[in-house]
């Protein structure tokens, strides 16, 4: 039987150089990227309703834009988040690999 792993999930709050620096067997890193403004605020929309946030989905597009060329820097994987139906099932094999 293989040993389970525990899965940690952190949103962009942690450091892309932490993240490399634990790259191993037993710790993987990967980066999901959404590269579209109108579905992160879309995104906004359905966790916290109110008005379209477009000036603070531009700005989290520019950072997701920078953490993503950080990482492929790194070498760590970056996953694109759509299609959503899909996304789970892709990182786990990612994360098998």
């Amino acid at each position: 039987m293989q040993e389970q792993i525990p899965l940690i999930m952190e949103g962009d709050f942690i450091s892309v150089d932490l993240a490399a620096a634990y790259q191993d067997n037993e710790v993987k890193s990967l980066f999901i990227y959404e590269g579209q403004k109108d579905q992160i605020i879309e995104n906004y929309r359905q966790r916290e309703g109110g008005s379209a946030q477009t000036f603070r989905a531009s700005i989290s597009l520019a950072y997701g834009k920078a953490l993503r060329q950080a990482c492929l820097a790194y070498g760590i994987e970056v996953i694109e988040a759509r299609p959503f139906e899909t996304l789970l099932k892709r990182v786990m094999e990612k994360l098998d690999e």
